[in-house]
């Protein structure tokens, strides 16, 4: 029979590959930083296949939709003893019948199927769930060399579809797993295995992948991504491998880091090789980031899968007090002189912000740190801070970097 590949939901088989490579479709669910690999086990949470799914576009209405327009062939037979799972049907010939599922009997007999123990299983639950799961497998004869019979799917998006459904009906605690061990163990499943075992490997399919579900994130500079994903990880764990926060210093791309203008070039050499996934750019809260996003207007209102940000608006920023000449004074440095630091300050301690200096130069403000050593001291006590706090002290207040989070998250559902 040759070798397999099971993609299973707890221990319910939902999916099999035989005698193919399944690659793309696991590049879709899997990447390295999500899964738990054990042997040639790959497990994964539902919650964040149902993210990953989201960020594709894939939503409950529309799969609710598609799932009750698929059409399925059934003998009379079948009809007769399956008539409580079809909506409406219609004779194709003398023993065949075109029929669509109901939802709501599936979604019924896949919970229970899901949720019974095995030993208490209902041999009616048992027999009408295989025959759901079965039909929905089942490659489509249709002599097309348009159609991919990879997944059993006229289009990969219906598989997308078909998952995102019955990840919504498990458990949120339950876990999708890829089982791969009779397809190594055979030969079978070289490609798979290359893009676990390296990161680069992985690294450079997926990024060259139709189903790319990353948002890849550009800031001015590699300290600035470091703590962001840091960030992502220990206050958002869900949404953490959904966001690619580019580190130029170890991407190996040959654009230098470090400041608004190199980033804003990053921008337009990915818009000019006609980039298609999602990309925020997001710049410091000051004039120079606030100059190049003037700069990219053009690129995000006709390129709607770029979105060109600055760090959010905080309000102490309306009457902070900077020096001049000096003097003590009060500026509203949003869109000014709002630095990371000042962002990571807030969450440290709100009351002991760093010292600005204003500075005027051709009828324009600018601002800078009276002392440049706190920059790293900031970003070195963040890194302890981040470390030894929970997710619940974190999210306590949406303050500082949190904020920046949240600013990221609004964006990429937009």
């Amino acid at each position: 029979m040759g070798a397999h590949a099971y993609l299973k939901i707890n221990n319910l088989i939902i999916y099999d590959w035989r005698d193919i490579y399944p690659t793309d479709q696991a590049m879709m669910i899997f990447n390295n930083n999500s899964f738990v690999k054990k042997d040639r086990l790959f497990k994964i949470k539902n919650s964040v296949v149902i993210n990953r799914l989201s960020m594709l576009g894939i939503n409950y209405e529309k799969c609710k939709k598609e799932f009750e327009e698929q059409d399925f062939e059934v003998t009379k037979n079948e009809l007769i003893k399956f008539r409580d799972l079809i909506i409406s049907y219609e004779e194709y010939d003398e023993d065949i019948y075109i029929i669509h599922f109901s939802y709501l009997a599936y979604k019924n007999y896949f919970v229970k199927r899901c949720l019974i123990d095995e030993k208490d299983i209902n041999l009616d639950y048992e027999s009408k769930c295989n025959f759901l799961l079965k039909k929905f497998k089942d490659e489509k004869k249709i002599d097309d060399p348009d159609v991919d019979y990879s997944v059993g799917y006229r289009k990969k998006e219906q598989f997308l579809n078909f998952l995102y459904i019955l990840c919504k009906l498990a458990d949120k605690n339950s876990y999708l797993k890829l089982d791969i061990w009779d397809q190594e163990s055979q030969g079978y499943y070289p490609a798979l295995n290359s893009l676990i075992d390296s990161d680069k490997q992985w690294y450079l399919e997926f990024r060259n992948n139709d189903y790319n579900y990353q948002i890849i994130v550009l800031t001015e500079g590699s300290s600035d991504s470091r703590i962001l994903e840091m960030t992502m990880k220990r206050a958002f764990p869900e949404y953490r491998d959904l966001f690619f926060f580019e580190d130029f210093d170890k991407s190996g791309h040959n654009i230098p880091s470090g400041g608004a203008s190199q980033t804003a070039n990053y921008v337009k050499f990915l818009k000019s090789i006609g980039y298609k996934q999602k990309v925020i750019a997001v710049f410091d809260n000051d004039i120079e980031g606030c100059k190049q996003i003037n700069h990219l207007k053009q690129i995000s209102l006709k390129y709607k899968n770029f979105k060109i940000i600055h760090y959010p608006d905080r309000p102490f920023a309306k009457n902070y007090k900077v020096e001049l000449n000096g003097n003590e004074k009060e500026a509203n440095i949003n869109g000014k002189g709002l630095f990371l630091e000042m962002y990571i300050a807030e969450n440290l301690n709100p009351n002991f912000m760093p010292k600005l200096c204003e500075i005027k130069k051709d009828d324009e403000v600018n601002y800078k740190f009276t002392n440049k050593k706190e920059k790293d001291k900031l970003k070195k006590e963040y890194n302890n801070w981040i470390n030894t706090n929970n997710k619940t002290k974190i999210l306590k207040y949406n303050l500082g970097v949190v904020s920046i989070i949240q600013e990221l998250l609004k964006e990429a559902e937009s």
